[in-house]
């Protein structure tokens, strides 16, 4: 799988060229999104990052609530984070030069969105 310019943003990480794209997945019965990122390295296209674990809910879908609400519940994914994955999954043992499967690397929102 490559990541195409026109959907993904760029990153430099250490000096290396990345490009990622943040999507979500469908509403479960909790009212949470499931965070899905893909990391690419970049110049040229090789190996594939795919970060799964990461849970967001939408504001404008619990604003109704009034007080019922946490601004914890609602990270955002931001450039220092897909940084701090793409260092994370360095040590995990991910070969971003070397073109073959995705590495999968598990995580949770408490280990990346620190408050």
């Amino acid at each position: 799988m490559t990541l195409t310019v026109k959907k993904s943003r760029a990153i430099s990480v250490n000096g290396e060229d990345f490009r990622y794209q943040v999507s979500t997945t469908r509403i479960d019965d909790d009212w949470n999104f499931t965070l899905n990122l893909t990391v690419q390295c970049w110049n040229p296209p090789l190996g594939v990052l795919q970060v799964k674990g990461l849970v967001t809910r939408d504001y404008w879908l619990d604003i109704s609530d009034g007080a019922n609400w946490n601004i914890n519940d609602y990270p955002v994914l931001l450039p220092r984070h897909i940084e701090l994955l793409i260092k994370a999954s360095y040590l995990a043992s991910w070969k971003p030069k070397v073109k073959g499967k995705s590495f999968i690397l598990n995580t949770n929102n408490g280990s990346i969105f620190k408050t």
